[in-house]
C-alpha cells in the first residue's frame, strides 16, 4: 500500500509547514491589496496553512483505504446506499480536477492523461455533482491497486502544486466573485 510521505508525519518536516520560501517569494507578486472578501492577503503562512490541511485530509484518505479490499470497496448494501469506490472516485477525482483546474491553470487531470478509467477497471458513470442515486449505486473499481496508485498520483500533485504555487495564484478569484451554484 501507499505509504504517506514522510513529512505528512512530522510536522516539522519542510514538506508538511513549508519553511522559508524565499525562492517562490521572489516569483511571486508582492503582496497585494488583501481580499475584498475576506480582508486577508495570500501569505506564504496562508500557503502552509492550506498545504497542511489538505495533507491531513489527503493522509486520512490514506489511511481509511490503506486495509480495504476490493469486496469492501464495492460493497453495495442497499437502495440508497452508495459503495466506498463512489465516494472515493467522487472525492479524489475532485481533488484531480480542482488541483488541474485551479493550480494548474487547467492542466489534463491525471485521470484524463494516464487513461485512469480502464487502468482501475472503472465501471459506472463518472461520479460528480448531480450524480443520480440509481447511477452512483453502480459505480465500482476492478483493480484496488491501480486506484491506490492513482489516488497517491493525485495527492502527490496536488501537495506539490499548492507548495509550488506563486502567492499570485492565491490571491486570484478562482470564481469570479460569485459561489459556485449547488446541484
Amino acid at each position: 500500500p501507499h505509504l504517506p510521505h514522510p513529512g505528512r508525519q512530522n510536522p516539522s518536516c519542510p514538506h508538511f509547514f513549508p519553511a522559508d520560501r524565499g525562492d517562490q517569494e521572489q516569483r511571486a507578486h508582492p503582496a497585494s491589496e488583501n481580499d475584498a472578501q475576506t480582508g486577508i492577503a495570500a501569505s506564504e503562512d496562508w500557503r502552509a496553512s492550506i498545504t497542511a490541511r489538505v495533507t491531513a485530509v489527503n493522509d486520512m484518505l490514506d489511511a481509511a483505504t490503506a486495509d480495504l479490499t476490493l469486496e469492501q470497496v464495492n460493497h453495495h448494501e442497499r437502495a440508497g446506499v452508495l459503495p466506498i469506490a463512489f465516494s472515493l472516485l467522487h472525492v479524489v477525482g475532485g481533488q484531480d480536477r480542482s488541483a488541474s483546474q485551479f493550480l494548474g491553470n487547467g492542466a489534463d487531470t491525471i485521470w484524463e492523461s494516464a487513461d485512469w478509467a480502464k487502468r482501475i477497471g472503472f465501471m459506472g458513470v463518472h461520479p460528480g455533482r448531480g450524480t443520480a442515486v440509481a447511477d452512483a449505486e453502480k459505480v465500482r473499481i476492478g483493480d484496488l491497486a491501480a486506484w491506490r496508485e492513482y489516488q497517491a498520483a493525485v495527492f502527490a500533485k496536488t501537495e506539490s502544486a499548492l507548495e509550488n504555487a506563486t502567492r499570485a495564484l492565491f490571491e486570484k478569484d478562482a470564481f469570479g466573485g460569485e459561489r459556485p451554484p449547488a446541484a
